[in-house]
């Protein structure tokens, strides 16, 4: 889909403000880095591709836990909701490096959530290893 996407962005003939700074005087959100628009852009497509990842990882642990799609759904629809109303403010699109937060906010955020991810599937898998030798 991106590659898509970036086809037909790339059609627009918008390059020529790949170069320039996305942060200026009339700009209300001040960032502690001097973005160009091309970085911004790069920055927002690792944004998705790590959070895509992770709450996939997630998926899989929620799913490996719920016995029916009841529960699956149960369990899965505050986590999409936490995920779409706070998550994707503070880690994509309003806040990623803005000033008021402190400057390595978003490294160490992206880097949190995939040890929650990777270590919450390393433990389930564990345990259903476990469980299939029992068994």
């Amino acid at each position: 889909q991106f590659i898509g996407f970036f086809f037909i962005y790339s059609s627009n003939n918008v390059s020529m403000f790949f170069n320039c700074n996305i942060n200026s005087r009339f700009n209300i959100i001040i960032s502690w880095y001097d973005l160009t628009f091309l970085r911004y852009i790069i920055l927002t497509v690792l944004g998705v591709y790590i959070l895509a990842f992770v709450f996939a990882l997630i998926s899989m642990v929620v799913s490996s836990i719920g016995q029916n799609y009841i529960t699956l759904i149960g369990i899965q629809l505050p986590i999409a909701l936490f995920t779409f109303k706070v998550l994707l403010n503070y880690l994509l699109l309003h806040y990623i490096t803005r000033i008021s937060y402190p400057k390595y906010f978003w490294a160490i955020s992206y880097i949190s959530l995939i040890l929650i991810g990777i270590i919450s599937m390393l433990i389930r898998w564990r345990k259903e290893k476990i469980a299939d030798i029992v068994d």
